[in-house]
């Protein structure tokens, strides 16, 4: 199969989705939770995981998680703290590891 029919590929250039891709970077940056939605085949997919590309080769912190792969609260914490070992804790708890770990990421980049 040709690498651009992968579901996996992100292409170099989005055609004329300029200030989506602009407007999810600056979300990026500047930590701000984004929801994106739209009719299927729109680009969704492909200009998040673009971003996800710049954000993350540019030292940046960005999550981008399925949805319809992990679908309740607690399957999006797990894959957020996939570097820990998490046992089968209630949200409240992987809430509060979250928070620290985002804590400690925090402090490192400031150190």
């Amino acid at each position: 199969m040709p690498k651009f029919l992968s579901p996996a590929h992100v292409p170099d250039n989005l055609l004329h989705r300029e200030r989506e891709e602009s407007l999810a970077l600056d979300n990026a940056k500047n930590g701000v939770n984004t929801f994106v939605y739209g009719p299927s085949g729109s680009g969704k997919t492909v200009v998040l995981k673009k971003v996800c590309l710049e954000s993350s080769s540019s030292g940046g912190r960005i999550f981008y998680i399925d949805c319809s792969l992990y679908q309740t609260i607690n399957s999006v914490l797990r894959e957020i703290l996939t570097d820990r070992l998490v046992f089968s804790r209630s949200n409240y708890d992987l809430f509060e590891e979250a928070s620290r770990k985002e804590q400690t990421e925090q402090g490192d980049s400031v150190s």
